[in-house]
């Protein structure tokens, strides 16, 4: 059997590992307060609900601070830790059921976004196949345009056949004519 001083000291050592637990609780119940500053704006009625659970956690930090001060080796106060476990759990509990219906609130809120941003892309979609279209009916004009250009194409190309052999005999023709007594020119 343990020393009877072991036996003493141990709730004592159980109750101060709680206290830093409770610390730790306390700490993080801080900063949900924190948290719950920043979404008071944005989720509008929640930030009533988020100003209780704050509320309800600096009161636990203040009974925490009572207990703290009160603990000895009595086992009664285990006891009493354990109960004040339990209401927090069952606040943020209360808290997780009163923010639930909120954040459903939002998701509502966002699915009007949600189809006006898929009746644009079909808009989108829409113009595009209409693009596609227009592009289309263009390249069928273009070649129309070109099936159209090929007569005159070949025209051209066959008075370019006959002009280029009459070019040699044209620039001829101007030197004999330049060099015609009267005709203006000084040679």
């Amino acid at each position: 059997m343990p020393p009877l001083i072991d036996q003493l000291l141990l709730p004592p050592k159980l109750v101060a590992r709680a206290l830093a637990d409770l610390r730790r609780i306390a700490h993080a119940a801080g900063s949900v307060g924190a948290l719950a500053d920043e979404l008071r704006g944005e989720i509008g009625p929640a930030a009533g609900h988020l100003r209780q659970a704050v509320s309800a956690l600096d009161s636990l930090r203040e009974d925490i601070g009572g207990l703290q001060r009160s603990l000895g080796p009595m086992s009664d106060d285990l006891d009493g830790l354990r109960e004040a476990f339990e209401g927090s759990n069952k606040q943020l509990e209360r808290l997780r059921d009163a923010i639930t219906p909120e954040l459903r609130g939002i998701r509502e809120a966002a699915e009007p976004l949600q189809r006006e941003l898929a009746e644009q892309r079909g808009s989108i979609d829409a113009l595009d196949g209409d693009l596609e279209k227009m592009g289309e009916a263009l390249a069928a004009r273009l070649d129309a345009l070109t099936a159209a250009l090929a007569p005159l194409k070949r025209e051209v190309g066959e008075v370019r056949d006959v002009v280029e052999p009459l070019q040699g005999a044209t620039k001829r023709v101007g030197r004999l004519a330049d060099r015609l007594p009267g005709s203006g020119h000084t040679s």
